[in-house]
Protein backbone atom coordinates (compact mmCIF):
# COMPACT_ATOMS: atom_id res chain seq x y z
CA UNK A 1 0.00 0.00 0.00
CA UNK A 2 1.22 3.68 -0.87
CA UNK A 3 1.99 5.78 1.80
CA UNK A 4 -0.80 7.95 3.04
CA UNK A 5 -3.39 5.85 0.98
CA UNK A 6 -6.65 6.89 2.41
CA UNK A 7 -8.99 4.45 0.54
CA UNK A 8 -10.26 1.06 0.46
CA UNK A 9 -7.83 -1.81 0.38
CA UNK A 10 -10.39 -3.98 -2.35
CA UNK A 11 -8.19 -7.18 -1.51
CA UNK A 12 -8.02 -6.89 2.29
CA UNK A 13 -11.80 -5.89 2.23
CA UNK A 14 -12.52 -9.03 -0.11
CA UNK A 15 -11.03 -11.35 1.97
CA UNK A 16 -12.77 -10.52 5.43
CA UNK A 17 -16.14 -10.68 3.42
CA UNK A 18 -14.93 -14.09 1.56
CA UNK A 19 -14.16 -15.19 5.37
CA UNK A 20 -17.70 -13.89 6.72
CA UNK A 21 -19.31 -15.75 3.51
CA UNK A 22 -17.60 -19.45 3.90
CA UNK A 23 -18.03 -19.17 7.59
CA UNK A 24 -21.66 -19.04 7.52
CA UNK A 25 -21.85 -21.06 4.50
CA UNK A 26 -19.99 -23.83 6.55
CA UNK A 27 -22.08 -23.83 9.37
CA UNK A 28 -25.43 -24.09 7.09
CA UNK A 29 -23.90 -26.69 5.08
CA UNK A 30 -23.39 -28.98 7.74
CA UNK A 31 -26.59 -28.41 9.48
CA UNK A 32 -28.49 -28.80 6.16
CA UNK A 33 -26.14 -32.41 5.86
CA UNK A 34 -27.23 -33.52 9.13
CA UNK A 35 -31.16 -33.17 8.23
CA UNK A 36 -30.34 -34.10 4.24
CA UNK A 37 -28.34 -37.62 5.88
CA UNK A 38 -31.60 -38.19 8.24
CA UNK A 39 -34.17 -37.57 5.39
CA UNK A 40 -32.23 -40.02 2.89
CA UNK A 41 -32.34 -42.61 5.76
CA UNK A 42 -34.39 -45.11 5.95
CA UNK A 43 -36.41 -46.29 8.39
CA UNK A 44 -34.67 -49.37 10.69
CA UNK A 45 -31.65 -48.96 9.14
CA UNK A 46 -28.90 -47.12 11.52
CA UNK A 47 -26.75 -44.32 9.11
CA UNK A 48 -22.98 -44.09 10.00
CA UNK A 49 -23.44 -40.85 9.47
CA UNK A 50 -25.83 -40.20 11.94
CA UNK A 51 -24.95 -42.52 14.97
CA UNK A 52 -25.95 -40.91 18.17
CA UNK A 53 -29.18 -39.42 17.49
CA UNK A 54 -31.95 -41.60 18.35
CA UNK A 55 -33.90 -43.00 15.69
CA UNK A 56 -37.32 -41.24 16.76
CA UNK A 57 -35.36 -37.76 16.52
CA UNK A 58 -34.19 -38.98 12.86
CA UNK A 59 -37.73 -39.80 11.84
CA UNK A 60 -38.65 -36.46 12.79
CA UNK A 61 -35.66 -34.42 10.88
CA UNK A 62 -36.75 -36.85 8.30
CA UNK A 63 -40.42 -35.65 8.24
CA UNK A 64 -39.45 -32.07 8.67
CA UNK A 65 -37.25 -31.89 6.36
CA UNK A 66 -39.93 -32.99 3.48
CA UNK A 67 -41.08 -29.19 3.24
CA UNK A 68 -39.36 -26.63 1.86
CA UNK A 69 -40.10 -24.40 4.49
CA UNK A 70 -37.29 -25.67 7.11
CA UNK A 71 -35.11 -25.89 3.98
CA UNK A 72 -35.50 -22.93 2.33
CA UNK A 73 -36.56 -19.77 4.65
CA UNK A 74 -35.09 -21.16 8.01
CA UNK A 75 -31.98 -19.93 9.17
CA UNK A 76 -28.79 -21.96 10.12
CA UNK A 77 -29.29 -21.18 14.08
CA UNK A 78 -32.72 -22.08 13.44
CA UNK A 79 -32.15 -24.92 12.13
CA UNK A 80 -29.59 -25.91 14.60
CA UNK A 81 -32.22 -25.22 17.41
CA UNK A 82 -35.34 -27.49 15.69
CA UNK A 83 -33.03 -29.96 15.21
CA UNK A 84 -32.40 -29.75 19.46
CA UNK A 85 -35.69 -29.92 19.91
CA UNK A 86 -36.43 -33.24 17.17
CA UNK A 87 -33.52 -34.70 19.14
CA UNK A 88 -35.36 -33.72 23.07
CA UNK A 89 -31.92 -32.09 23.57
CA UNK A 90 -31.41 -29.37 25.68
CA UNK A 91 -31.61 -26.09 23.63
CA UNK A 92 -28.09 -23.65 22.88
CA UNK A 93 -28.52 -20.86 25.10
CA UNK A 94 -29.18 -17.93 22.92
CA UNK A 95 -28.24 -15.13 25.28
CA UNK A 96 -24.44 -16.45 25.56
CA UNK A 97 -22.13 -16.88 23.22
CA UNK A 98 -20.68 -18.74 20.69
CA UNK A 99 -24.31 -18.15 19.16
CA UNK A 100 -24.90 -14.27 20.01
CA UNK A 101 -21.92 -14.07 17.59
CA UNK A 102 -22.75 -16.47 15.14
CA UNK A 103 -26.61 -14.39 15.02
CA UNK A 104 -24.47 -11.33 14.45
CA UNK A 105 -22.34 -12.85 11.58
CA UNK A 106 -25.53 -14.08 10.14
CA UNK A 107 -26.98 -10.70 9.83
CA UNK A 108 -23.89 -9.65 8.50
CA UNK A 109 -23.46 -11.85 5.78
CA UNK A 110 -27.33 -10.78 5.25
CA UNK A 111 -26.40 -7.37 4.92
CA UNK A 112 -23.33 -8.29 2.63
CA UNK A 113 -25.34 -10.29 0.00
CA UNK A 114 -28.30 -8.75 0.23
CA UNK A 115 -26.92 -4.83 0.32
CA UNK A 116 -29.75 -2.24 0.35
CA UNK A 117 -27.99 1.56 -0.13
CA UNK A 118 -29.62 3.83 2.76
CA UNK A 119 -27.75 6.61 4.68
CA UNK A 120 -25.79 6.32 7.35
CA UNK A 121 -24.28 9.24 8.93
CA UNK A 122 -20.71 9.65 10.65
CA UNK A 123 -22.40 10.02 13.94
CA UNK A 124 -25.07 7.04 13.73
CA UNK A 125 -24.24 3.25 15.37
CA UNK A 126 -24.73 1.10 12.48
CA UNK A 127 -27.62 -1.90 13.22
CA UNK A 128 -24.30 -4.62 12.58
CA UNK A 129 -21.63 -2.63 14.72
CA UNK A 130 -24.28 -2.66 17.94
CA UNK A 131 -24.57 -6.66 17.15
CA UNK A 132 -21.03 -7.12 16.42
CA UNK A 133 -18.75 -4.14 17.51
CA UNK A 134 -17.76 -4.95 20.56
CA UNK A 135 -17.17 -8.66 19.57
CA UNK A 136 -14.36 -7.63 16.17
CA UNK A 137 -11.33 -5.69 16.47
CA UNK A 138 -11.65 -3.02 13.72
CA UNK A 139 -9.88 -3.02 10.39
CA UNK A 140 -6.77 -0.97 11.55
CA UNK A 141 -5.87 0.55 8.08
CA UNK A 142 -7.13 3.57 6.86
CA UNK A 143 -10.70 3.27 5.66
CA UNK A 144 -12.89 6.04 6.49
CA UNK A 145 -16.50 6.35 8.16
CA UNK A 146 -18.69 4.55 8.50
CA UNK A 147 -18.05 1.49 10.60
CA UNK A 148 -19.78 -0.63 8.68
CA UNK A 149 -18.43 -1.56 5.72
CA UNK A 150 -15.42 0.51 6.18
CA UNK A 151 -13.58 -0.24 9.66
CA UNK A 152 -15.35 -4.20 10.27
CA UNK A 153 -13.91 -5.86 7.42
CA UNK A 154 -10.92 -5.86 8.03
CA UNK A 155 -8.03 -9.34 9.76
CA UNK A 156 -10.31 -9.28 12.84
CA UNK A 157 -13.23 -10.02 11.63
CA UNK A 158 -11.39 -12.57 8.88
CA UNK A 159 -10.26 -14.18 11.95
CA UNK A 160 -13.09 -14.35 14.14
CA UNK A 161 -15.60 -15.48 11.62
CA UNK A 162 -14.68 -18.98 11.17
CA UNK A 163 -13.71 -19.58 14.76
CA UNK A 164 -16.63 -18.51 16.39
CA UNK A 165 -18.68 -21.02 13.60
CA UNK A 166 -16.41 -23.82 13.98
CA UNK A 167 -17.31 -23.46 18.35
CA UNK A 168 -20.75 -23.46 17.75
CA UNK A 169 -20.96 -26.51 15.20
CA UNK A 170 -18.91 -28.23 17.39
CA UNK A 171 -21.17 -27.02 20.64
CA UNK A 172 -24.29 -28.13 18.07
CA UNK A 173 -22.86 -31.49 17.18
CA UNK A 174 -22.01 -32.44 20.30
CA UNK A 175 -25.43 -31.33 22.17
CA UNK A 176 -27.49 -33.09 19.36
CA UNK A 177 -25.51 -36.38 20.48
CA UNK A 178 -24.11 -36.69 16.90
CA UNK A 179 -20.81 -38.74 17.42
CA UNK A 180 -19.38 -38.15 13.87
CA UNK A 181 -16.73 -34.87 14.18
CA UNK A 182 -16.97 -32.54 11.24
CA UNK A 183 -13.42 -31.86 11.82
CA UNK A 184 -11.97 -35.02 11.37
CA UNK A 185 -13.54 -34.62 7.63
CA UNK A 186 -10.98 -31.50 7.49
CA UNK A 187 -8.18 -33.94 8.54
CA UNK A 188 -8.45 -36.10 5.58
CA UNK A 189 -8.43 -33.17 2.78
CA UNK A 190 -4.98 -33.38 1.16
CA UNK A 191 -3.00 -30.72 1.99
CA UNK A 192 -1.14 -29.25 -0.99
Amino acid sequence: MAAGFQGVDMEQRSLAVASVLTSVAFLEALVNEVWQDAADSLPGQPNSRLTGIPEPAVARLRELWQSDRVERALSPLDKCRIALVCADKAALDQGQEPYQSVKALVELRNALVHFKPEIQWDTDVHRIEKVLGRRVSENPLPQGSPWFPNRVLGAGLAEFSPTVCVELASLWRQRLGLQRDFLSDFAAWPVP
